[in-house]
């Protein structure tokens, strides 16, 4: 097997493994979105039960402001009727007692219902949406979920495989040229009959390498550059705005001073 056949053989070999990590990423993107579906599905199913803690709760506050005054004329309407006379002093410091009494007592009752229907009902219905949620989604999708994981698993294995049986066609190139991007290279040098050899494959790509280093080089300097142009032009205008500040408080105080004299 001569140069470029080696060449060839591990140029094929990363191309391989490359479609194998992609293929393989792909599915795993597929597994996960269907993931967050069936997880979104699934919660909301659960929080249907909920409007119904929420309704508890905000008719208990409406009742105990609205029963308070119910009640209390009810109950001097009883005493006039049975000609029984109400003291004023007596109603004045009743009714706070009164009012605040029920109060506390509607919210106390709103609360332990609400947590009454929060933990008896609420959340035995929402596990049962949940389980129902899933029980329909692993329905509708279970086939294709188990496939991407069957081809998930497939994938994986035919990759070390792979990966086992043809890793030998790297051990031809010295270390530090026989990864992914130096065999890429190499391999379009020599196609490109731009180099015959293997010595002259890897000095053209030192070569690249270098030019790779200056290129990046200079894209940080540019970086820094805008940078430093973008901090300079806000501390400019932050300058010119001071200025203007200035300018117009001292335009006031000659006005000031103006009108003073």
């Amino acid at each position: 097997m001569d140069f470029f056949e080696k060449l060839t053989a591990a140029h094929n070999f990363y191309q391989r493994m490359y479609a194998y990590e992609e293929a393989i990423d792909k599915t795993r993107r597929a597994i996960v979105s269907m993931e967050k579906n069936r997880n979104l599905v699934i919660r909301k199913a659960g929080k249907k039960a909920w409007p119904g803690v929420v309704a508890i709760t905000v008719s208990s506050y409406v009742l105990s402001i609205i029963l308070p005054y119910c009640c209390l004329s009810f109950m001097l309407l009883i005493l006039i009727s049975a000609g029984m006379s109400v003291e004023a002093e007596l109603a004045e410091a009743l009714i706070p007692v009164f009012f605040a009494a029920f109060f506390m007592g509607m919210q106390l009752a709103g609360l332990l219902v609400s947590l009454f229907y929060k933990f008896k009902i609420c959340n035995p219905a929402t596990k049962k949406r949940r389980a129902e949620a899933e029980s329909t989604w692993y329905n509708n999708n279970n086939e294709q979920y188990v496939q991407l994981k069957e081809t998930l698993n497939r994938l994986i294995g035919e990759k070390q495989n792979y990966l086992n049986e043809n890793v030998h066609v790297l051990d031809f190139f010295p270390d530090g040229y026989s990864d992914a991007t130096a065999i890429a290279y190499m391999f379009k040098c020599v196609r490109d009959k731009r180099a015959d050899t293997l010595k002259e494959a890897i000095n053209l790509y030192e070569e690249q390498k270098h030019r790779w280093t200056i290129e990046q080089q200079n894209e940080n300097i540019r970086s820094e550059i805008e940078i430093m142009r973008d901090a300079q032009e806000r501390a400019n205008a932050e300058t010119q705005e001071q200025l203007r500040k200035i300018g117009r408080d001292v335009e006031m105080a000659n006005v000031y001073n103006i009108i003073n004299n």
